[in-house]
């Protein structure tokens, strides 16, 4: 009998050991654990907290949980554990607790504990500090949105795609807002589409070939500045394309447009200014040397004058005398086209209405043009008069009139006068009246416009070049007198050309002011 109390003595002795070994041991892990863990009865009073759970929230077995962590009456709704008592299952949530000024955040995760039966007797909880997580994810948020609207507000266009499923195209899979601006789409129509059906213009613009061959290569590619036209646009646009660590492309561009035309436009004015410094230089040096001829020739004409006083008229020498003053009558009449393309021309100012100016040269419009001509006339009702030389703006019409009619030749044609006003602004005179920078405001014109064989450039570039004709050798002036005239009157000229589509040639001239009625002063006798 004494032997089996002891064997049972001994079996029950190493029970507890193994026993007491297990609890060390599933001490010794629970306290290993990183996270805090706790155990809860079904009244929430903790009965047991691991070494971590500890460190995180301190020591309070014995106390009801609500109490002890958020000094509570009564359970914290949402409460994870609460959850598990209620319906067995395992519940999540998130806490966030203050420390002072500083403040953490825990993952709880609830489970129920069960005995034999299946009763709920108690619960586990899990206590995570997951602020580092927290700010890390909060980091990320905000680095993504700070990146999202760079993305979206950039000015340039950016296209991110993938390969498709045949390899041979691609599909988009973000756009940014100046994309969708350049190239007139909606995100939320495209996303997902092919990028050569809403692109077509990829393919023959190189673009295509390039994002292969970034997608094969990895090797980021740039292609320059190029005008690419499509249904949705026509524009210049340079690209920038490059392969992301998921294997999309971006695509990277610029609309150039504005650029480009600003700098065609710089171009055509530099173009301009250059040719009007030529004709002021002409005009310098055309009017030097016609007043220092007309000077020697008035000086001819008044020895002739005093030579044919002298010489009986039966002389052979008066027949060469009064030659030699025809000539110089006619070298007189060419300075003074040379001066008036100077601009040093001398004019008779007065009112003319044009309209009325042209209806009393119609008989002599007509005869200047071939009868196999209509001519034909558009006038603006009431045009604004302008302070003119009335003989010298005919002289402008019919040099006009008549190159129009020889544009058209011996061919039928029509040409027409017409007139009007037009408000000028700054740069639309600044475009065409260079380097006389006139006032923007009111100005009348007449335009001349024929169906004849037009212009090219290089013509029309030195269309008012003294001596420049497309006629027969001993013509030239005529143009340049028009400039000079036309100059003279703080006017300007526009012309509209092309080869086999005729000419338009409008004139311009700043309206009269009107004088503003200044109150008459009426002085009273007051009777005192």
């Amino acid at each position: 009998m004494a032997a089996t109390l002891d064997t049972e003595k001994s079996e029950l002795t190493n029970d507890l050991l193994a026993v007491n070994a297990a609890s060390e041991h599933a001490e010794a892990l629970l306290a290993a654990v990183g996270d805090g863990i706790s155990i809860q009865d079904n009244n929430f009073i903790i009965l047991y907290q691991n070494r971590a759970h500890i460190n995180l929230m301190g020591r309070h077995c014995g106390k009801q949980c609500y109490q002890a962590y958020e000094k509570k009456d009564a359970v914290c709704p949402g409460c994870p554990l609460a959850l598990s008592f209620v319906d067995g299952k395992i519940h999540t949530s998130e806490r966030e607790v203050a420390f002072g000024d500083l403040v953490r955040y825990f993952e709880i995760t609830a489970s129920p504990l069960k005995d034999k039966s299946g009763k709920i007797k108690a619960g586990i909880e899990i206590v995570r500090d997951i602020t580092a997580r927290k700010e890390a994810g909060e980091k990320l948020f905000q680095q993504e949105k700070r990146y999202r609207e760079l993305f979206s507000h950039m000015n340039s266009g950016v296209i991110v795609c993938r390969t498709g499923n045949s390899g041979d195209d691609f599909v988009l899979v973000d756009i940014n807002q100046a994309a969708e601006r350049y190239e007139r789409v909606k995100k939320k129509e495209v996303i997902g589409r092919s990028v050569l059906e809403l692109f077509p213009a990829m393919a023959p613009s190189g673009l295509f070939t390039i994002m292969r061959r970034v997608c094969e290569t990895g090797i980021a590619q740039h292609l320059p500045a190029e005008i690419r036209a499509d249904d949705n646009a026509s524009c210049w646009k340079q690209y920038y394309v490059y392969k992301l660590d998921t294997d999309e492309i971006v695509v990277i561009f610029d609309d150039l447009t504005r650029e480009k035309k600003a700098e065609e436009e710089k171009k055509k004015l530099a173009q301009q200014i250059q040719h009007v410094q030529k004709l002021e230089s002409l005009g310098v040096l055309a009017g030097g040397i016609a007043h220092d001829f007309n000077n020697l020739l008035m000086a001819i004409m008044g020895n002739a004058d005093l030579a044919l006083i002298g010489v009986p008229g039966s002389s052979p020498v008066h027949t060469n005398i009064q030659a030699i003053m025809k000539a110089s009558r006619r070298a007189a009449d060419l300075c003074k086209q040379m001066l008036t393309y100077a601009g040093k021309g001398q004019f008779s100012l007065s009112k003319v209405d044009i309209n009325e100016l042209i209806r009393d040269m119609d008989h002599l419009l007509q005869i200047s043009v071939s009868k196999k001509i209509r001519l034909s006339y558009n006038f603006e009702k009431k045009v604004p008069p302008v302070q003119a030389d009335e003989n010298q703006l005919q002289q402008v019409m019919i040099n006009l009139l008549i190159n129009a009619s020889e544009a058209i030749g011996a061919m039928t044609g029509d040409i027409t006068i017409a007139t009007g006003s037009a408000q000028c602004d700054r740069n639309f005179l600044d475009r065409n009246s260079l380097p006389e920078h006139l006032p923007p405001g009111l100005y009348t014109f007449f335009a001349i416009s024929d169906t004849g064989c037009g212009m090219d450039e290089e013509t029309k570039a030195k269309l008012f070049d003294p001596f420049f004709t497309t006629k027969f050798p001993g013509r030239g002036l005529g143009m340049s007198a028009v400039m000079g005239i036309v100059r003279g009157h703080r006017g300007f000229i526009t012309i509209s050309s092309e080869l086999g589509q005729g000419t338009t040639i409008k004139v311009y001239f700043p309206t009269m002011h009107k004088e503003k009625k200044r109150p008459r002063k009426i002085t009273r006798n007051i009777l005192k």
